[in-house]
């Protein structure tokens, strides 16, 4: 009788650790509900009612992955006229436009900048919340390429003297 309480007392520790182990592994593969594992975003830390994003999470998820569709409706919210398209360069936003290489004075480059800098601000909190980000409004294409019109590089969208 004792030697058959040796064998059973082993194989029962070993059953209840197996039984943990996979009680612990259903439990990561279904997730806990956390905010993490549902893919629902917490508040920035500053209070604000806009999502904390990386800049990865609004790009384009069908075709280009430079695009951002996101940008481009707020763009074409705010100042449809003269935009082409708005795309990732690197860490850059590049905002492409219908207007001459000559218009750097042009209201609508400068207001596109501006709104596509906010935009940025608002939605990629944490990304710059103590940096600028950079926007480029480009020209329409000619024998120069894209001409930058302005950009926000220097502090303020401004206009950039092109030679």
């Amino acid at each position: 009788m004792v030697d058959a309480r040796r064998r059973t007392l082993p194989a029962l520790v070993l059953a209840a650790v197996v039984l943990a182990v996979a009680v612990f592994a259903a439990y990561r593969w279904a997730g806990d509900g956390s905010a993490e594992s549902t893919g629902e975003r917490k508040p920035s830390a500053r209070g604000s009612a806009v999502p904390t994003l990386a800049v990865s999470d609004l790009l384009s998820e069908e075709g280009d992955p430079e695009a951002d569709p996101h940008a481009e409706a707020r763009l074409r919210e705010k100042a449809p006229e003269h935009l082409e398209s708005v795309r990732w360069s690197g860490d850059f936003l590049r905002v492409y436009t219908d207007l001459d290489e000559g218009d750097i004075e042009h209201p609508a480059a400068r207001e596109l900048c501006e709104i596509a800098v906010r935009y940025l601000k608002d939605t990629y909190t944490d990304t710059y919340k103590d940096d600028d980000p950079v926007v480029f409004v480009h020209a329409e294409r000619s024998g120069n390429g894209h001409v930058v019109l302005v950009n926000s590089v220097t502090g303020p969208c401004r206009p950039v003297e092109t030679r």
